[in-house]
């Protein structure tokens, strides 16, 4: 049994396309908290292109930091405001397991620069055509990390939609093991 924390995006849920897709998957058991995105959505309609201020991001890491204790998984996948909350954990330290990043908005969420030296692999997931977070940023994460992180480039848009209907976690999960 793999056991996969999924923190979802800002317009996401843990009830959304990619934890179910995950969790139809023979073997795979997911924990996929809530996050309260509420106020940040607001906050991203009137200033989107401003970094999130950290007292709106604190409730978020609380509530991924007490589920990654809860539920002990093998494996981190965080999507867009989720990658960055899983940015987070691997910056602190507290996850150096495998990390799956789907258009990870870590620079809108933290500003950190790259990964600290880790233990578990890292596979960052981009879409050519993501309008939300740069291509940018995930190249840059990739390049200033000290550890080895990998970017799949996709034909997609941010949501990654096309390519989670093709078998893209399935085959993110198998790669980061």
């Amino acid at each position: 049994m793999t056991r996969v924390l999924f923190l979802h995006g800002l317009e996401g849920s843990p009830q959304g396309d990619k934890p179910t897709r995950l969790r139809s998957l023979a073997g795979v058991e997911v924990t996929a908290p809530a996050l309260p995105t509420g106020p940040l959505q607001v906050f991203r309609q009137a200033n989107p292109r401003a970094s999130i201020p950290p007292d709106l991001v604190q409730p978020s890491l609380r509530l991924a930091r007490d589920a990654l204790g809860a539920c002990r998984p093998d494996v981190v996948v965080g999507s867009s405001f989720g990658g960055g909350v899983a940015l987070f954990l691997a910056f602190t330290r507290a996850w150096s397991g495998p990390l799956v990043l789907l258009a990870p908005a870590g620079a809108k969420v933290l500003a950190p620069g790259g990964l600290p030296a880790r233990d578990g692999r890292v596979l960052v997931v981009h879409g050519r055509r993501d309008e939300v977070v740069p291509l940018d940023d995930s190249l840059a994460l990739a390049r200033e990390s000290a550890c080895e992180v990998a970017v799949w480039l996709v034909d997609d848009e941010h949501r990654l939609n096309t390519s989670v209907a093709s078998g893209l976690l399935e085959r993110a999960l198998t790669a980061v093991r």
